[in-house]
């Protein structure tokens, strides 16, 4: 997730505008560029608070879990939770 974090944070600082690195991102996700062996980036961008996004990873094999990074556009700071069930299915 930390190369899907640096794709956003970069588009952002170039562009000034969080949708439009959104579609930039979802063109990446489509072709897969930041997927893992075990783990795919989800699509979707969400807007925490103004400096504060977050993204998902979610397993591709076993048992569905779920990874939420909420990271600063700014700084990069991130945290990472992890999840057995989607949070944004409950």
């Amino acid at each position: 997730m930390g190369s899907a974090r640096d794709f956003i944070r970069v588009e952002v600082s170039k562009t000034k505008y969080l949708e439009k690195a959104r579609a930039g991102f979802a063109e990446e996700v489509a072709r897969e560029s930041f997927d893992g062996k075990y783990y795919r980036v989800s699509p979707e961008v969400k807007r925490v608070s103004d400096d504060q996004v977050s993204i998902k990873a979610i397993s591709k094999v076993g048992e569905l879990q779920v990874g939420v990074m909420t990271f600063d556009l700014k700084t990069g700071q991130s945290d990472i939770k992890w999840f057995n069930e989607d949070p944004d299915q409950e």
